[in-house]
């Protein structure tokens, strides 16, 4: 679906590359989330889905006819405890395709607990949807897109936290680097006077 989209719409080659950046990071373990979760819910933005701790709420897609065919094959309602891979692809969160049962009934108060770190994040704003990369790493990134000839012009991405520009603000020195806010530019400024001519 993602291809047939890419292909059939006009700038498709500047999409293509912005998805291969997310997939480059999949390779990375930094961006990966794999262990048990709590299932809580399925919405249509996608599944809540809760670490095992109870710390962190993530939004994944693509979860939700697998998890339907789990929910029915072994009986069992949600919240359910599962073993699972979360990736981040194109400013969302999915899975690996393998949606794994954990096969231990969870429990009235663990129930409750759920549902409460549930309310926490979404009182907090704090369900996670995306793994954006940040300084260093969103360089490091961008190196490695330009080594596998994915790199994308310069005015394309923003060079302090890698994001795609909406706006484009130019270094007003040297005009060869840009960034999607004067907040990233300041905190960049540091690293990139030293090659700014």
């Amino acid at each position: 679906d993602v291809y047939l989209n890419l292909v059939n719409n006009p700038g498709y080659e500047e999409k293509a590359k912005y998805f291969a950046k997310h997939a480059v990071m999949w390779g990375d373990k930094r961006y990966r989330r794999q262990g048990r979760f709590y299932v809580l819910k399925q919405d249509p933005e996608g599944a809540i889905v809760i670490s095992e701790d109870l710390q962190h709420v993530y939004r994944v897609l693509g979860i939700g006819q697998p998890l339907c065919d789990v929910v029915a094959k072994f009986r069992r309602g949600l919240p359910m405890k599962v073993q699972l891979t979360i990736l981040p692809f194109a400013n969302v969160l999915t899975y690996d395709g393998i949606v794994a049962p954990m096969m231990v009934p969870v429990g009235e108060k663990r129930k409750a607990a759920i549902q409460a770190a549930y309310e926490y994040a979404v009182l907090n704003d704090s369900i996670v949807e995306r793994f954006q990369p940040e300084g260093r790493d969103s360089v490091q990134l961008r190196k490695q897109l330009q080594r596998i000839g994915l790199g994308g012009r310069k005015d394309t991405f923003c060079e302090a936290c890698g994001s795609p520009l909406l706006r484009k603000l130019r270094c007003g020195r040297c005009k060869s680097v840009y960034y999607c806010s004067k907040s990233c530019q300041t905190a960049d400024w540091r690293a990139h006077k030293k090659e700014c001519k």
